[in-house]
């Protein structure tokens, strides 16, 4: 099983997609890269811009670190774009896995089998795992 640790992760409650930049896409093993589908439906910002996605692919998301932790299978879209994150979680994997997200305090809140789990600040960056 593959696992690749995530920093720069970027919560955006108004996105309905879940975006992995490219240059993130890239570090992924090939078998892995190899499940790219094709897209040709084009990605609409808020202003209106039209960016074309190299595919999507699916892959499962661990989010926190054990036992305060959850997994869940997501769809990314990969774009080509300048960004400082890696991943960008949209709002359908934030209403999926039931997260609190409070950018004043830099911090999300979701539950797990065995508690409440938070991550702050920073340490969002070193508790997100992708799997596959």
């Amino acid at each position: 099983m593959f696992s690749y640790k995530l920093k720069r992760v970027y919560m955006d409650e108004g996105n309905p997609v879940n975006i992995m930049y490219e240059h993130c896409f890239t570090y992924l093993l090939e078998h892995i890269k190899s499940r790219l589908r094709p897209l040709v439906t084009p990605l609409i910002s808020f202003s209106s811009e039209r960016t074309y996605p190299k595919g999507k692919i699916n892959s499962e998301l661990t989010v926190g670190i054990q036992p305060l932790s959850r997994m869940i299978t997501l769809e990314f879209y990969i774009v080509k774009s300048k960004s400082e994150y890696n991943v960008l979680l949209g709002r359908t994997a934030i209403q999926n896995l039931s997260m609190n997200v409070s950018t004043i305090r830099s911090m999300v809140q979701f539950q797990t089998k065995v508690g409440l789990a938070t991550i702050r600040g920073d340490y969002l960056d070193k508790d997100l795992s992708l799997l596959s």
